[in-house]
């Protein structure tokens, strides 16, 4: 029976991480391999470093995908550190937002090619 348990729970764990790895390489056209092919933010602070994926405290996560409706309604205008950039770029312009939740500050890299009104998550830089 013991056996039986152990088996069952491995079988779970194995099918939830699968389905993580699944959210990480494949998002709105993004994979984990394109990540490295999209320029950082010029307003980035030096030492930045890019996430797939950023869970924060209370298991809130911020995924590459996401669109800022859904950000903002994970972390709330609050959270929000009040700074932005716009900047043009030879695939479109992109907006910059900068965040801090807890002690966790980032940034957000938000896509305005196909829609200017919510914009999705291409980037996501942690400082």
């Amino acid at each position: 029976m013991l056996a039986v348990a152990l088996l069952a729970a491995a079988g779970a764990l194995g099918a939830n991480a699968v389905r993580e790895l699944r959210g990480l390489t494949g998002v709105g056209g993004l994979t984990a391999t394109s990540l490295g092919d999209i320029a950082p933010p010029k307003s980035a602070p030096p030492g930045a470093v890019r996430l797939p994926v950023l869970v924060l405290t209370g298991g809130v996560r911020v995924r590459l995908g996401d669109s800022a409706s859904q950000v903002a309604a994970l972390l709330g205008r609050g959270a929000e550190a009040g700074r932005y950039d716009v900047e043009r770029t030879a695939d479109g312009d992109r907006l910059v937002r900068f965040y801090q939740h807890g002690d966790t500050r980032f940034l957000l890299v938000f896509s305005l090619v196909e829609s200017q009104q919510d914009p999705m998550v291409t980037a996501i830089y942690r400082y």
